[in-house]
């Protein structure tokens, strides 16, 4: 009840809360008409259709020092979604749930919302282990008038075991050596350790590595540290390397071998540093 006087009440009645009004005994009540609001709005919209691809969603860095993910799938790989259109232009993709992989050992278990768990065992004599989980989709972004086919899919994920290799006195290249500079370092060897997919790691060569040092950001004389830079391989990571700095001695020369000076030499595209 907004307000009441003698000869009226004033009420306003919300839809959806089902409102009641209790009227004294032998009283007689009349209706008046609808003060406001005078009209009502609405949005009157088109259902459509649009199918989106179905992302992954995995912390697989859990699992990286036993296992690497060789590949991973979804069953079905897109959803079909239902709603007016200015909802669904702004969708793109769906993600799954995040799949929290738990690490006892050398097993991997993936934990399931219906309680169904599923696990593998890795050893080095197995390679391109397959495991399929349940995994429930993120269905946050839809609003109310949005619906799809389902609410949820399985991840299909295939593992290799993660194996280390060392790659010992590895040669340092020292690039693009400041004109006018005699270059002092205190080690020119490198030692990496290198952790991936035991069909990858077993085809890496000392040639592939190629370590290092850009001495373009050093000019002008004096002792510098430099951080040696190792080209990247797909799928593989570095576990180590030693040194991974060096200690750079930069001294003028003598004016007759400043057009000796050794000509800037391009960088690999991709390195680690």
């Amino acid at each position: 009840v907004e307000s009441a006087t003698q000869d009226h009440i004033r009420v306003t009645l919300i839809p959806g809360l089902n409102p009641q009004i209790a009227i004294p005994r032998n009283q007689l009540i009349r209706f008046g008409p609808v003060l406001e609001p005078t009209s009502i709005a609405f949005k009157i919209e088109t259902l459509v259709s649009s199918t989106v691809p179905i992302v992954p969603f995995i912390e697989a860095d859990r699992f990286s020092d036993v296992a690497i993910l060789t590949s991973i799938s979804v069953i079905p790989d897109s959803l079909e979604l239902i709603g007016p259109r200015s909802s669904l232009d702004t969708i793109r993709s769906i993600k799954t749930a995040l799949i929290h992989p738990e690490v006892r050992g050398l097993q991997i278990s993936f934990p399931s919302e219906a309680g169904h768990n599923q696990s593998v065992s890795i050893s080095p004599e197995k390679r391109n282990l397959s495991v399929e989980i349940d995994a429930p989709l993120d269905l946050s972004r839809l609003d109310h008038h949005t619906r799809c086919d389902r609410d949820q899919v399985k991840v299909r994920l295939v593992l290799s075991p993660s194996v280390e290799k060392t790659f010992s006195s590895l040669p340092v290249r020292f690039l693009n050596r400041p004109p006018g500079l005699e270059v002092g370092v205190d080690s020119k060897e490198l030692t990496v350790t290198l952790a991936g997919p035991a069909e990858i790691i077993e085809s890496v060569s000392d040639s592939d590595l190629a370590p290092f040092v850009d001495l373009r950001p050093f000019r002008g004389g004096g002792v510098y540290t430099a951080t040696a830079e190792i080209p990247l391989i797909e799928r593989v990571s570095i576990r180590g390397a030693q040194p991974r700095t060096f200690k750079i001695t930069l001294t003028p020369r003598g004016r007759d071998s400043e057009s000796n000076a050794d000509t800037p030499v391009p960088l690999a595209p991709k390195t680690e540093p």
